[in-house]
């Protein structure tokens, strides 16, 4: 997992709520749309989310069930 991978000196708050969204997703504890929230999130704050989908990311802020 890209999560688990990223160096440990480089991890921070919101690294960790990223990594435990996405875990908690996969045991069905959380909405998968919430832990994509959450990576977005860390991957914006670490300038490596990409461009396309950063538009798409902030152009669904605000709606909180991903309709339009």
């Amino acid at each position: 997992m890209f999560l688990s991978d990223w160096p440990a000196s480089k991890r921070d708050a919101v690294h960790s709520l990223a990594l435990k969204g996405c875990l908690a997703a996969v045991r069905g504890d959380i909405e998968t749309e919430t832990a994509r929230g959450l990576f977005a999130s860390w991957a914006e704050r670490r300038d490596i989310l990409a461009p396309d989908a950063a538009a798409f990311i902030t152009s669904r802020r605000g709606n909180s069930h991903g309709a339009r």
